[in-house]
């Protein structure tokens, strides 16, 4: 994470450079650049120095706090390691899903965002395994309630 800081502060320029752990997730400063633009240049400079050709999702401090405001499920109700939120680089809709054959679990679509209840975790969950398996297209990574509320903080609210 210190050579991740390193590369986004001292190479690319940003302020206020933080990370969350071991995660790659990441909190900076940047001027107000398109977001396509900031993506392109994220990637490629994570690939240039660990030659790793890695996706990046950004979103904005407001961007964040509208996700967390969101919360379709009552994430105060929730275990925080089994709900899961998806960011998206595009909006994912449900491609054809049908969510209600797969309860208990639950998704919700907001945007560019899943929300996703998986009470028996990710490894054998049904919703998740269809995830996998949808061809539309869609670039997705998820983070736990817990390290999304921990992003939020770290973006400072």
């Amino acid at each position: 994470m210190a050579e991740l800081r390193a590369l986004l502060e001292d190479e690319l320029g940003f302020a206020g450079v933080r990370t969350l752990g071991q995660s790659g997730n990441v909190a900076f400063a940047a001027s107000r650049t398109a977001e396509a633009k900031l993506v392109e240049r994220l990637e490629a400079a994570v690939d240039a120095r660990f030659g790793v050709p890695a996706r990046v999702m950004v979103r904005t401090r407001a961007q964040l706090a509208a996700v967390v405001a969101g919360d379709p499920f009552g994430a105060a109700e929730l275990d925080p390691a089994s709900y899961l939120v998806g960011f998206c680089d595009v909006p994912p809709g449900l491609l054809g899903l049908d969510a209600g054959a797969l309860a208990p679990e639950r998704v919700a679509v907001d945007e560019r965002t899943l929300y996703l209840w998986l009470p028996d975790g990710t490894q054998r969950s049904p919703l998740m395994k269809a995830l996998s398996r949808l061809d539309g297209g869609v670039a997705m990574t998820t983070r736990n309630w817990r390290t999304v509320t921990g992003l939020l903080e770290l973006a400072g609210r």
